[in-house]
């Protein structure tokens, strides 16, 4: 399959389950549950290996900004938060003026655009065994819900994979961009 640089649709599709979110004035609104989608164990596997090799790729070529520490190995919010107190405290001795904007997107996972996602791959220069498989997973998702006896399917043009080992990848890839301004 890595090979072949194709994600079998049998493999990628994914039973969609929806979960209540916590609070009970949201259950009679779209709103109010989570969308959780489960690969097979195959897709699973195959999922991990294919982030494995991305992973690999973006670290072995300096992909990943230096500001970075959302979903990133040997990274962590205290990381983060070091420096920018470190910052703070430098710029301060310096005598100079500091400004922290932070960002919070709601709804990233669910918004991360699959064109989005391909087209900064290939300006990373992806290689094309890893990027035609990604490309491959990304297009053949699809959506399957039932509810008792009735059952629904729609095609997924956006969103990573909600509790999956690519959706922290693919969310980093699409937001790197941002990250170096």
């Amino acid at each position: 399959m890595l090979p072949s640089r194709m994600f079998p649709y049998s493999m990628a599709r994914g039973e969609h389950n929806s979960h209540p979110k916590d609070g009970q004035e949201l259950l009679h609104t779209v709103q109010g549950y989570r969308g959780i989608s489960l690969l097979s164990f195959p897709g699973k596997c195959l999922e991990k290996l294919m982030i494995g090799r991305l992973n690999y790729f973006l670290e072995a070529t300096g992909q990943i900004p230096p500001q970075r520490y959302g979903f990133t190995a040997g990274r962590s919010t205290a990381d983060a938060i070091n420096a920018v107190t470190e910052f703070v405290r430098r710029d301060r001795k310096l005598g100079l003026k500091c400004c922290l904007v932070a960002l919070d997107i709601a709804g990233a996972f669910n918004n991360a655009w699959h064109p989005g996602i391909l087209v900064s791959l290939w300006d990373l220069k992806c290689p094309t065994n890893i990027y035609s498989i990604v490309k491959y997973f990304l297009q053949e998702r699809n959506a399957h819900i039932r509810i008792e006896d009735d059952a629904c399917s729609k095609r997924i043009t956006r969103g990573c994979p909600q509790v999956s080992v690519s959706g922290p990848t693919l969310w980093n890839i699409i937001i790197s961009d941002l990250m170096v301004l």
